[in-house]
């Protein structure tokens, strides 16, 4: 069987980074992002990484509509396809899910929705 190829989100951390070592120790291919990949861009960062197997791209799930589109349509010409998007990047804001409309509130969910909506 083909290797996978994984786009995942938010992987300078946490589950995300944990995930792409999974993966990787699968033999599948990952394009890791991260807001800022100096930081995982360093050699071996990622525990198993196999150079040919991982890319990494910078993205922000806040950023424009447009410019995560671009960075959607890079990660597909690093693999040739994506097979499956985690999408993992975010954070947590203390609000009331009742309250009146904060931008807070969705300020990371349009850019899950935007990663979602361009991979169907």
């Amino acid at each position: 069987m083909a290797p996978l190829v994984w786009l995942i989100t938010g992987t300078s951390s946490g589950f995300g980074k944990r995930l792409v070592a999974a993966a990787l120790k699968e033999d599948d291919c990952v394009v890791a992002t991260a807001r800022s990949v100096s930081h995982i861009s360093t050699p071996h960062f990622f525990p198993c990484s196999n150079s040919e197997n991982l890319k990494t791209l910078e993205l922000d799930v806040t950023w424009p509509l447009e410019t995560v589109q671009h960075a959607i349509d890079t990660a597909t010409q690093l693999f040739g396809r994506i097979d499956v998007l985690v999408n993992n990047a975010g954070y947590a804001v203390k609000i009331l899910v009742e309250a009146p409309m904060v931008p807070e509130k969705y300020h990371g969910f349009d850019g899950k929705l935007h990663l979602s909506r361009h991979q169907i």
